[in-house]
């Protein structure tokens, strides 16, 4: 059975050293960061200003493809990284 482990937390809280440590000991993990996949950051600063205004809800940020690639990766296909169009197994 396939698993997708979600880590969260702060700025340089350490999430990507934990999941990169993860995926070490599982020896077949793939690493798929959501930073790849999030839009806000690259949206004018007013509209990021307007989504903390209402709430900074999460459920409200779009991240196209994600879902997507994970059933992907799930099933055994490869992905391309969203960035750097390189394959991911």
């Amino acid at each position: 059975m396939m698993h997708v482990v979600a880590i969260s937390g702060p700025i340089g809280g350490g999430k990507t050293s934990v999941a990169r440590a993860i995926a070490e000991r599982l020896g077949d993990a793939t690493l798929v960061h959501f930073d790849g996949y999030e839009k806000a950051t690259r949206e004018p600063i007013a509209d990021l200003m307007e989504w903390v205004a209402k709430g900074a809800s999460f459920d409200d940020l779009a991240v196209p493809g994600l879902a997507g690639d994970l059933a992907k990766l799930k099933q055994g296909e490869s992905i391309l990284h969203p960035l750097s169009k390189t394959p991911i197994a």
